[in-house]
């Protein structure tokens, strides 16, 4: 039924290689480095906004202040970047 053994041989060596080695590439670059990144920009962001949540507080006049602030920003920046200043 097995004619040398060449079944044996192949799940021994090559399948047990196959599968160890990506084992370790599941480890390594999936758990540690994706996870790593996806985990750490999602703590990241999680900060950030925590440290925005002090701009949300229902008041219509600051957010009329603040959009002008901005806009006159940009405005000016646009001008000095185009040269009218």
């Amino acid at each position: 039924k097995e004619q040398f053994f060449t079944e044996k041989l192949y799940h021994k060596f090559i399948a047990r290689g196959y599968l160890d080695s990506s084992k370790v590439l599941y480890i390594s670059g999936e758990r540690q480095l994706i996870d790593g990144i996806v985990n750490g920009l999602a703590r990241i962001v999680s900060s950030v906004g925590e440290s925005f949540r002090f701009l949300q507080g229902g008041k219509l006049n600051w957010y009329v202040v603040s959009l002008s602030l901005g806009l006159s920003v940009l405005v000016f920046l646009i001008l000095m970047v185009s040269g009218g200043l």
